[in-house]
């Protein structure tokens, strides 16, 4: 919930009542330069909470769920901070992030997560999916290439 006065605004980012499953326990925030992208990735045990505090990027995600409604269905979604929003990432549910110009993402983890581990395995998927696709396309690609 965004509150706005003559002074500037406030967004409500999170409350423990919005989630009753899988709730935050561990929050980071990323900075993010223009013409980045993090590469693509899958929780299997964990929950994503993401909100953007400042600038826009565009989240490219792909249900692994083999046991989902919606299993392989490709989604896009964009959050920015002039219009804010959540999104939950759930288990599962691959996916990865562009940004177009500089951003700062607040998200939280309903458990704990290395930054070593998603270091490598972002390192380790990023390079995986872009030798795959550059291969079989003959081009860089982007997320939505990865995912296709």
């Amino acid at each position: 919930t965004k509150y706005d006065d003559s002074r500037g605004s406030l967004f409500e980012m999170y409350r423990n009542e919005w989630i009753t499953k899988k709730q935050p326990i561990q929050w980071n925030i990323v900075h993010s330069k223009p013409n980045v992208i993090r590469g693509f990735h899958v929780h299997p045990n964990h929950a994503d909470y993401l909100v953007c505090a400042s600038g826009k990027f565009t989240i490219k995600m792909r249900d692994l769920r083999t046991k989902s409604s919606t299993y392989l269905q490709f989604q896009e979604v964009t959050l920015n901070s002039e219009n804010p929003s959540a999104l939950v990432i759930p288990p599962g549910v691959g996916h990865g992030f562009e940004f177009t110009v500089y951003a700062h993402v607040c998200y939280g983890l309903s458990s704990y997560c290395s930054v070593l581990f998603l270091t490598f395995v972002i390192l380790r998927s990023l390079s995986q999916a872009c030798a795959q696709r550059c291969a079989s396309r003959g081009s860089p690609g982007d997320v939505k290439t990865w995912l296709e």
